[in-house]
């Protein structure tokens, strides 16, 4: 056997080895506990096996490939292995004696020293960084063999130079290679393992959100049956995973939804996205409303994660019919202050009435004089009719449906309303409207219930600094259309030049139940009110104001682009 085939069959030998390893199932890649002994006594015999065929240069002088097994071992599988290797590799290389026996443990020892310094030193870099794999395992490899000849002085009898001549080409050119091939094929089987314990932790981290999320979480196949279901949906619908799997979408819908909503699985593979309340027939807990939001993730699969919001939709209800009787509270509480004022309102025309009446019967039959009579009579009573009209308008249930309104007429039958009283606190009103305003998409009665408070409180705040007649107690209402952030917007704005409004109540002024009024005026329901049917109408409340001189609320609402 010439050193080349003795290579040749000592790296085959290794390789077998090699593969066996990276083939045998393992939770971890580095041996741990009692495997790293059974791997260290495996490596110890690979080298027995070697040491057992070696090429011979004289009696008791032989070469094999014990250096890469040994410097490998080191390497890749740690300090135990290591030296398991290398003390039965010693002792087996002692039994077998020769002159070349010390120098042959010597080689062995050396080669799991570097083993051990290289993984000491590279092993975790070379693990992250492919890049300097190539040059740093040949290089460590010829280090190893450099060694290896290098302790070749020790041999007895001057054997150094005839031995030298005979393998330094193998060991410094041919053994290297071959420790650079294991050693790259150990660190592209590390690379393996790490992307599949990577890949086994993704899934497994996926399994957990999946399994355990807040939310419920149903996968169907493209005919909508269930294929499978986390905890929450099983929790949600009643249902083991078992008796969902041999149910569908529609199956599990209920008849009570319309007719749009009993079949939304067409929907969903056609479009790719799906957002719907729907209504479920769960097993134990009767008809619940699920909003459900799906996805399309292939043609064969389909996404959809559910939230049970039965008692969201509840509360929502509970909480509209709330803000409704707390807007009509406070719409009683306008009307209230308005009685005293419509009524002087309505009573001045009824009497002009009742005198233009006896004036008729007093009167000679002259036809020209009573015409005139019967004209104010009309006159008074259409006075009349428009003031109830205005009343009503304001007073009457909001029936909840938007429709296009005329922002000026809304002001016009509210300043109707309190136009007395506001005459009688002796308040001077200006009212400037611009002309064509755009229509606005609102709720009618909810805006001129907006209007009614901010004039209310411009009312209250001008009492409040001016309790009798003033130059300065002055009233402004502006209307005008304005363009904000892109969009088209009506701006109904009330100036008093009342007290202002104090910065230490500034953040509290659309609190519900805030108020600076005495019981007896106000509840602090106007401005929380007006604040949320503003945002509820998509538009913008705010104001302007200097403490002692003016405060100047505004509205913005959006003009009714259809």
């Amino acid at each position: 056997m010439n050193i080349f085939t003795d290579f040749v069959y000592n790296t085959s030998l290794i390789l077998a080895a090699t593969l066996v390893f990276i083939l045998l199932p393992k939770k971890q890649l580095e041996p741990r506990g009692w495997a790293r002994y059974l791997y260290g006594i495996g490596a110890a015999l690979i080298c027995m096996i070697i040491m057992t065929n070696p090429y011979v240069v004289q009696e008791g002088v032989q070469f094999d490939a014990r250096s890469i097994v040994v410097a490998a071992t080191s390497m890749f599988l740690g300090l135990i292995p290591s030296i398991i290797v290398t003390v039965i590799a010693s002792v087996y290389r002692l039994i077998m004696g020769g002159d070349g026996a010390i120098v042959g443990v010597l080689v062995v020892i050396v080669s799991a020293i570097i083993g051990l310094a290289w993984r000491y030193l590279f092993y975790e870099k070379l693990c992250k960084d492919k890049r300097k794999r190539l040059l740093n395992i040949y290089l460590t490899g010829l280090v190893v063999h450099v060694s290896y000849v290098l302790l070749l002085v020790f041999l007895p009898n001057n054997l150094f130079f005839k031995v030298f001549l005979e393998v330094h080409i193998s060991l410094l050119v041919v053994y290297p290679v071959g420790f650079t091939v294991i050693g790259l094929i150990m660190l592209l089987h590390y690379d393996r393992f790490e992307s599949k314990k990577d890949l086994e932790e993704a899934h497994d981290t996926l399994f957990t959100y999946f399994e355990y999320a807040p939310y419920g979480i149903m996968i169907t196949d493209a005919d909508g049956k269930y294929m499978d279901v986390n905890k929450k949906a099983l929790e949600l619908s009643g249902y083991d995973l078992e008796e969902l799997r041999k149910m569908t979408t529609y199956e599990l819908a209920s008849p009570d939804n319309d007719n749009n909503l009993m079949d939304t699985f067409p929907q969903l593979k056609n479009e790719g996205y799906i957002d719907v309340n729907k209504k479920i027939s769960t097993k134990h807990m009767g008809t619940r409303t699920w909003n459900i939001r799906a996805v399309k993730l292939s043609d064969k699969k389909m996404v959809g994660f559910v939230h049970d919001i039965t008692e969201r939709l509840k509360l929502e209800k509970e909480n509209r019919k709330l803000e409704a009787t707390m807007r009509n509270q406070q719409k009683l509480e306008s009307v209230g202050t308005l009685a005293g004022g419509v009524a002087h309102e309505i009573n001045n025309p009824i009497n002009g009435i009742l005198n233009y009446g006896q004036l008729i019967l007093d009167s000679p039959n002259d036809k020209k004089e009573i015409d005139e009579y019967a004209t104010e009579i009309i006159y008074e009573s259409n006075r009349i009719a428009d003031i109830v009209k205005s009343l009503l308008a304001f007073s009457r249930q909001d029936s909840g449906e938007m429709s296009s309104s005329n922002i000026e007429e809304m002001i016009r039958h509210t300043v109707a309303l309190i136009n007395t009283i506001i005459k009688g606190d002796q308040i001077s009103l200006d009212i400037k409207i611009e002309k064509n305003l755009p229509l606005i998409r609102c709720r009618g009665q909810q805006i001129q219930q907006v209007i009614m408070n901010l004039l209310t409180n411009s009312r209250d705040a001008l009492n409040e600094k001016y309790p009798g007649y003033d130059d300065n107690k002055i009233m402004k209402i502006t209307c005008s259309s304005e363009y904000v952030n892109g969009n088209n917007m009506v701006k109904v704005s009330v100036y008093d030049s009342g007290n202002g409004i104090s910065g230490d109540i500034a953040e509290k002024i659309y609190d519900p139940f805030f108020t600076t009024k005495e019981r007896n005026i106000g509840t602090g329901l106007g401005l929380a009110i007006s604040y949320g049917i503003i945002k509820d109408h998509e538009g913008e409340i705010g104001y302007t104001t200097k403490e002692g001189e003016f405060t100047e609320f505004f509205v913005l609402l959006p003009a009714d682009e259809e």
